[in-house]
């Protein structure tokens, strides 16, 4: 009796834990927004870039094509604007509280980007994701070449996941790994865009 009552006690509390990772409402409803969307996104771009799928779509082969590359083409760069925005709200926040500290008016713009980006880093960050997915998964899809560009991309692909994971658990306390492996995207996808513009002509 005793082990049951402890049983449904942690369970309780588990639950209750799981319910205060996030104590906004507004920024709950948009966070699942956001995973809801970027599932949908996620699934549908597989199907639409899967070939033995795809060759059941009523559309010329030259049309499919020229829709695929959109989709690969709108979905890397919505990932690396979603994560510049996502970074930006921690170097405003940094910028935000130095000037506080020195006694220096912050300028209006920086202040209500700053509160912008506090709603919605998280959500945009969840999309950024699900935008990476997709690339990744066409990419792979038009043949993995063993390079810096492509090596790049899978390793920051990889640590996106994992900013993501140390994202969640930064909700609940302060986690340097979310900072660190935030860095350490934002420098890969640096080598993976410079290597594709200037290196490899695509």
């Amino acid at each position: 009796m005793l082990q049951n009552d402890t049983s449904n006690y942690n369970n309780d509390n588990a639950k209750k834990n799981i319910k205060v990772i996030i104590k906004n409402p507004k920024e709950k409803r948009i966070i699942r927004l956001s995973i809801v969307l970027a599932t949908i996104f996620v699934i549908f771009s597989f199907l639409f870039a899967t070939p033995p799928i795809a060759k059941h779509i009523p559309i010329s082969v030259s049309i499919y094509s020229l829709l695929n590359r959109v989709l690969n083409f709108g979905s890397k760069w919505s990932a690396i604007i979603g994560i510049a925005f996502a970074m930006g709200w921690y170097v405003v926040t940094k910028l935000l509280k130095k000037n506080k500290e020195e006694n220096i008016p912050s300028s209006k713009l920086l202040i209500s980007f700053a509160r912008i980006a506090r709603l919605y880093h998280v959500p945009i960050a969840i999309l950024a994701l699900g935008f990476a997915f997709v690339h990744a998964y066409i990419d792979i899809l038009n043949g993995v070449k063993l390079n810096i560009g492509y090596i790049t991309g899978f390793i920051a692909l990889l640590t996106f996941i994992l900013v993501s994971i140390s994202g969640i658990r930064r909700y609940m306390a302060k986690h340097k790994l979310h900072l660190v492996s935030s860095i350490i995207l934002i420098a890969l996808l640096i080598i993976h865009i410079i290597y594709f513009m200037f290196f490899n002509g695509n």
